[in-house]
């Protein structure tokens, strides 16, 4: 069981070992709180299931990002943003809570992750960066998180992955999207989608 005195601890998927923020120590919940009172509504203070599944599956497929600019919404300080920067070629995380994006940035730096760039704010407004694909990791949890998902994809034609618990907000999502799509894997609890072109 990690320690909360610990600020950073070592996770490894599959072969690739990483060193991350311990989401429980006193410095990180402090920051997270300080958001939380200054009214930004945050979501990053665990680390959720779909996440490491999605990691699992980036350290096996990596190299489809190969070569690629992503842009990772509602990043938060997931590990798959760790593994998409380690495969591709530019990396933009964005979360709604700044905070979110600094600790997410700080991960990626700790691991001699510098391909990035950070973007907070919230993705249905903020003038889009130059990207490839679009990865959003359970970024869909309620009707407010699905209806940022169904705006930004209305503007934005390309190519996106969707990870998610299925949850109702989730399969209501998927039962109005018009864009066509394909499971990229089922496991557990989590689905990824890869949503394609328009």
């Amino acid at each position: 069981m990690k320690s909360k005195s610990e600020l950073w601890i070592k996770e490894s998927f599959g072969e690739v070992e990483f060193d991350v923020l311990n989401l429980d120590h006193p410095e990180v919940e402090a920051r997270v709180i300080a958001e939380m009172d200054s009214g930004v509504g945050v979501y990053y203070d665990t680390r959720w299931g779909a996440t490491s599944i999605f990691s699992l599956w980036l350290g096996e497929n990596g190299a489809e990002f190969s070569g690629k600019r992503v842009f990772a919404i509602g990043a938060g300080v997931g590990f798959e943003n760790l593994l998409l920067a380690r495969s591709a070629d530019q990396v933009t995380i964005n979360d709604f809570a700044p905070v979110s994006v600094e600790l997410c940035a700080e991960q990626l730096t700790k691991n001699g992750l510098t391909n990035f760039d950070k973007l907070p704010g919230d993705f249905t407004t903020l003038p889009l960066p130059d990207f490839d694909i679009a990865v959003g990791c359970y970024i869909i949890y309620n009707n407010e998180t699905r209806e940022a998902v169904e705006k930004f994809l209305d503007r934005y034609d390309g190519e996106i992955i969707l990870v998610n618990e299925r949850l109702k907000a989730f399969r209501q999502f998927l039962t109005a999207c018009e864009r066509p799509f394909e499971t990229i894997f089922e496991e557990e609890s989590a689905i990824a989608l890869r949503f394609f072109k328009r």
